[in-house]
């Protein structure tokens, strides 16, 4: 969806058939996280986990390596809020703009571009990511500060987790 509203992505994971079905659309391929930053203005990971978010931007031949003062990191995966402030910390240090955007929409909405998606960071880094986020999303909330995104992700999760909790109970009520 990114690439279909116009915009180069270039493309780097530890899995060669994900770089290749990017390049097959009319991307463009990496060898490292190193290389997709030096490339890219604007750098989005979505990952399982903060380990594996912080590896692939602060390890060795990672996305930090590559950047350049002005240049922004979406991080769209779903992980620990304060991980995401230190993370927006360190490339504050650099110049480099942070967006913790987690999405909500499962693996339909990401096809569709109709994630939810909240956001957390800089107003002025939201503004000019807004763009960008519309292609792969419909409802886009600016939360507040770095980390807010996360925050807002994890509640997110317990109403729905609560809400089936619900509606267990009351079938078995019902039954």
């Amino acid at each position: 969806n990114v690439q279909k509203a116009g915009h180069t992505v270039v493309a780097y994971d530890h899995h060669q058939d994900r770089i290749d079905a990017i390049v097959a659309a009319g991307g463009m391929s990496a060898a490292s996280g190193r290389e997709v930053g030096e490339q890219s203005d604007v750098v989005i990971t979505m990952m399982q986990n903060s380990p594996n978010v912080e590896s692939a931007l602060f390890d060795g031949g990672g996305v930090f390596e590559g950047l350049s003062v002005g240049k922004a990191v979406i991080d769209m995966s779903s992980i620990n809020p304060i991980k995401s402030r230190k993370f927006a910390a360190h490339l504050a240090e650099k110049g480099v703009d942070f967006l913790d955007a987690p999405v909500s929409g499962g693996t339909k909405g990401a096809r569709d571009g109709s994630l939810t998606i909240m956001v957390g960071g800089e107003e002025a880094t939201f503004a000019k990511a807004q763009p960008l986020l519309s292609a792969m999303g419909t409802t886009i909330t600016h939360m507040g500060q770095e980390g807010s995104g996360q925050v807002t992700k994890a509640a997110n999760q317990l109403i729905v987790g609560g809400a089936l909790a619900v509606l267990s109970e009351a079938i078995i009520l019902l039954e």
